[in-house]
């Protein structure tokens, strides 16, 4: 019953925050982030996920302890939870996740690298549509609404960030985004 209310919940924020994107609602906070610490914060969220799946996670910190960016806490913490669950959800039992944060040309940059199914080559350019998810992860994973990378991407370009990715089929994905660093 918690899983099922919990989902549920889930599907109820998705399609309220496709609302607000929609009516031009969605409103951010724009202030100083510790991104490692919001990745830390999200991994120990997703830790039964993690541990029930036997999935190997690590988080590899290359910022050199300069890893704040400028953003929305609650929202950039949803992006990182959309990546992250993406990841679990797509991997299979022992596999492996890698966590990366490092500076890039002005930006910080939070990778989420497993070595889960992939996307075919020709459902790339719909990845972050609206309710769109690959014919290969439909067979694997029969849950989730195709809203998570719609909003991810909503985020991403609010806050005046990057976001994209890499996949091959049966190999894996990195899912990435950049945010501008926070210089005080």
């Amino acid at each position: 019953l918690k899983s099922s209310n919990t989902k549920s919940v889930q599907l109820v924020n998705a399609l309220l925050n496709v609302s607000r994107i929609e009516s031009d609602k969605m409103v951010f906070e724009k202030k100083p982030i510790d991104l490692k610490q919001l990745t830390q914060e999200v991994v120990s969220d997703e830790k039964p996920s993690i541990e029930a799946s036997k999935i190997f996670l690590q988080i590899l910190d290359q910022t050199n302890g300069r890893g704040q960016v400028i953003g929305d806490a609650m929202k950039i913490k949803l992006v990182a939870q959309n990546f992250i669950s993406n990841a679990l959800k797509y991997t299979k039992e022992n596999g492996q996740i890698m966590v990366i944060l490092k500076r890039d040309d002005g930006f910080l940059k939070f990778s989420v690298i497993d070595n889960g199914v992939g996307i075919p080559s020709e459902e790339k350019p719909f990845i972050f549509q609206k309710f769109f998810r690959s014919s290969n992860v439909m067979r694997f994973q029969t849950l989730g609404s195709g809203l998570g990378l719609y909003v991810s991407k909503y985020i991403i370009d609010m806050l005046g960030g990057k976001i994209g990715f890499e996949s091959e089929e049966n190999k894996g994905s990195n899912f990435w985004f950049a945010l501008p660093i926070y210089k005080s």
